[in-house]
């Protein structure tokens, strides 16, 4: 999970990165869905790191759970794993393209 944190989470219903974790956890936890494994925020950027057990189902879940928390437009679920690597979902159908791992 990336966040552009350039405008904050201005509008959003999370205060922090450490609530969006909280709320991710929530949703995929009692489902078996997977889980959060940590996080960070750097400069502009914070992330979410989740172990998904069902990447379908998983990605829906953290997709309603955060549109329906207002995340900023700008945030992207990125799947790293080795056969999906360097694929992405926005949180939002309509959300932009990621800005490149080199520009990140």
């Amino acid at each position: 999970m990336k966040i552009d944190g350039e405008d904050g989470l201005e509008g959003s219903t999370f205060e922090d990165r450490s609530e969006i974790q909280k709320a991710m956890g929530k949703v995929l936890m009692p489902k078996k869905l997977g889980a959060v494994t940590g996080g960070g925020t750097g400069l502009r950027y914070s992330y979410v790191d989740v172990a998904l057990e069902d990447v379908t189902r998983g990605i829906a879940a953290i997709r309603q759970v955060l549109s329906k928390g207002k995340i900023p437009k700008r945030s992207w679920i990125a799947l790293r794993d080795a056969t999906l690597a360097n694929e992405w979902v926005g949180v939002y159908s309509d959300a932009p393209e990621p800005p490149s791992r080199a520009g990140a």
